[in-house]
């Protein structure tokens, strides 16, 4: 059994004991088991694109540094935290004008204007600033092509 099935065991373990269900202990041999949705947000794979409309909004995160690109121009910021969690990334990153935080989240998101579909929704904010959400995508995917096309 690997690490991240026994955490699953023992969060459905937590949950069912919180309900008085009686918990699964292990899935039968022959049930394949589905890879976790996080995979690609893995620690090890930390680099992501999430972009914003109305604000215009790209967060570009790329190991150390998070690439901010508006309508007027770009910024760099040092990432302080670049987390994977249960439901999804959280990312911090700091300079000089102040701190920047995104979230992204394993749910398909459609882009409000142009139609596109994403793999993850995001959010992000300014200073603890009211959340700007948007549209997220691994970094080593391609950008979507318009809908109905291939997103793969």
């Amino acid at each position: 059994m690997t690490s991240r099935s026994a955490l699953l065991l023992v969060a459905v373990g937590l949950a069912t004991a919180c309900s008085g269900l009686t918990p699964v202990t292990e899935a039968p041999a022959s049930a394949p088991v589905p890879a976790p949705v996080l995979d690609s947000f893995a620690p090890t794979a930390q680099a992501f694109i999430l972009s914003t409309n109305e604000p215009f909004w790209q967060a570009r995160v790329e190991g150390e540094v998070l690439v901010l690109t508006g309508l007027d121009g770009e910024r760099r910021l040092e990432v302080t935290r670049n987390q994977a969690l249960l439901d999804g990334r959280h990312v911090m990153a700091r300079d000089g004008s102040g701190q920047v935080e995104v979230r992204i989240a394993p749910m398909l998101c459609q882009d409000s204007m142009s139609g596109a579909t994403f793999p993850y929704t995001g959010r992000l904010s300014f200073d603890d600033g009211q959340p700007i959400t948007g549209c997220a995508r691994p970094a080593s995917d391609p950008p979507p092509g318009e809908p109905g096309q291939d997103q793969r």
